[in-house]
């Protein structure tokens, strides 16, 4: 009706109502401008009998001038962002078409278009592709012997054709840290970093958060790299060292997927504080030192949390370099730490002493990161308990070296909560090497069942011994910001895997049919960790990430097999 009527008035001449109403809409020449008195209708339209519409401006949304600058700075950083991709994107695409003429000349691998059943083939991508790898070779906790015996007693007859398939060995993807192409294009400016005041809160976070877990990095160097940044523009773009420059970017990355919990605007610079770092790369990881053992740590970090988007072109190439580089530093030996007490020292001990005990912590670090990616992959740990007789870092030094910060959170030492969490990961450690394995002939089946028993009983203990940590009774603070690594419900979650990392089917006791108690433990145990990370991820202490991912996904698979 509505157009029926358009059209009758563009095909009639006008009348001068329609004058009336063409001149208060466009002002056009030789007809009088009527303005509109404010009234519902206004007198113009009523006398013209045309509908009065007119937008009311106080209801529309004000911009201040920081947002508009923030969002032109976005629109820059994008712009060049994909200049860069597509520059990158031509010369993957040359090299994808000269291995695709050298491959058809080769017979192909025989996994590279098998279809594989739908949990086994899932299980294996969250493993594999989700950490990076693309090689073929899985272990017993990477959970895809599991999910091939759950497999095997459901008939399953639907065939998934958006599983992934994976690639054979060779293929076009690099398994370097970092694609050399995205260093070429990011310089140093000024104009690039973030506002101050966002930079002080995303240090903030970093110090709050990572750093807890992560203590390789001294808070009173960070705060005086950023103070000296931000005090002088040139500091940044002629003065500041490449290892400065790559550790601040990085923590700017890092730190903004945990703020982007609560600020989800924030969440696209993050790739901007990366690519910026790594235009440092050659630089900061040419030395060799405790320094470059610091930045492959903030890679694995940003690869291992990163919810973004999946940069691990290789986790488990990359914390095997930072291990190597440990141990030819001698970081896992006790005689590569001379000074054994910090209390009245000169200057000069004073320095020595907090690098010393940096590379102590870096070490613990590299640790806690080669038990993660080995668990999840499934693969021999990078250096055995046994190759280890360096110390963990004092709960006494804390105060010393986390100046300005306070040596305690909410009531506990910083150091004794990453001290709890390292003893975690070497018992995980433990579990790979004991239960995960085949068993030899000299091991009896009691022998096997009595080492399973000892080691629940060993974490156990260390469940218990979290009450030292005197960690608060609520899972979350009322500003939404606390830390998951001050939340009891983490630590459940902890347990809850450990525990079903012990109970559930492995290699050492792969002829031992369970019984309804080993059942029951699986059971409880997978619904008590699919609960707690529900908990965790509403009240937004936890990123999405893919380690987060795959535990998830296997205490579904144990949840399961123990319903069977």
């Amino acid at each position: 009706m509505r157009i029926g009527l358009r059209q009758n008035r563009l095909a009639a001449p006008k009348t001068d109502s329609d004058l009336a109403y063409d001149s208060s809409v466009s002002g056009r020449r030789g007809y009088v401008d009527r303005k509109c008195d404010k009234l519902q209708p206004c007198g113009s339209c009523d006398r013209a009998g045309v509908p009065c519409i007119y937008t009311d401006r106080t209801k529309e949304r004000k911009y201040n001038s920081d947002h508009v600058e923030r969002l032109e700075k976005r629109i820059r950083q994008a712009e060049a962002r994909n200049k860069s991709l597509a520059d990158e994107l031509s010369r993957a695409r040359s090299n994808a078409d000269a291995v695709s003429s050298s491959q058809a000349r080769e017979p192909s691998a025989p996994w590279a278009h098998a279809k594989s059943p739908d949990a086994v083939s899932e299980v294996s991508y969250l493993s594999i592709n989700a950490a990076g790898e693309r090689q073929p070779y899985l272990g017993s906790t990477s959970g895809v012997l599991f999910a091939d015996l759950i497999r095997s007693s459901v008939s399953s007859t639907v065939q998934s054709d958006l599983t992934p398939t994976f690639s054979s060995p060779g293929g076009s993807e690099p398994n370097s840290i970092v694609s050399t192409t995205q260093v070429a294009t990011v310089v140093r400016k000024v104009d690039n970093l973030p506002p101050q005041a966002l930079a002080q809160k995303l240090v903030a976070a970093f110090l709050d958060h990572e750093n807890i877990i992560y203590p390789f990095l001294y808070p009173f160097f960070l705060l005086d790299t950023l103070e000296k940044v931000y005090a002088d523009e040139d500091y940044y773009v002629s003065q500041a060292s490449p290892f400065e420059v790559f550790i601040l970017n990085m923590v700017f990355a890092i730190a903004s997927a945990h703020v982007a919990k609560f600020d989800w605007q924030l969440l696209p610079s993050a790739e901007s504080h990366q690519a910026r770092a790594f235009a440092e790369m050659n630089h900061v990881l040419s030395h060799g030192s405790v320094e470059s053992l610091q930045c492959l740590l903030l890679i694995c970090i940003w690869r291992t949390t990163s919810s973004i988007k999946d940069y691990s072109t290789s986790m488990w190439h990359t914390v095997g370099i930072a291990v190597r580089m440990a141990l030819e530093l001698g970081l896992h030996r006790e005689s590569a730490y001379p000074i054994k007490h910090a209390s009245e020292l000169d200057d000069a001990k004073l320095s020595q002493y907090r690098h010393q005990e940096l590379g102590r912590r870096c070490f613990w670090c590299v640790i806690a990161m080669d038990r993660i990616t080995s668990y999840i992959l499934g693969r021999p740990l990078g250096i055995r308990d046994d190759d280890i007789d360096t110390a963990l870092p004092l709960v006494e030094s804390d105060t010393l070296l986390t100046r300005p910060l306070a040596s305690t959170v909410a009531g506990m030492q910083r150091i004794a909560i990453f001290n709890k969490i390292v003893q975690y990961r070497l018992f995980c450690g433990k579990l790979i090497t004991s239960l995960h394995r085949k068993r030899g002939p000299d091991v009896s089946i009691e022998d096997a069942l009595r080492l399973r028993d000892e080691l629940a009983d060993e974490l156990d203990l260390w469940y218990s011994s979290l009450q030292e940590l005197q960690l608060p009774d609520n899972a979350t603070s009322d500003d939404g910001e606390q830390s998951c690594y001050l939340s009891p419900t983490w630590y459940e979650v902890l347990y809850a895997n450990a525990t079903l990392m012990i109970w559930r089917p492995c290699p050492f006791l792969s002829d031992i049919t369970n019984d309804r108690h080993t059942l029951q433990r699986i059971y409880d145990s997978a619904i008590h960790a699919i609960n707690t990370y529900a908990i965790l991820h509403r009240s937004r202490l936890i990123n999405y990430s893919w380690v987060t991912l795959q535990s998830v996904f296997m205490a579904g698979l144990s949840y399961i097999y123990a319903g069977l």
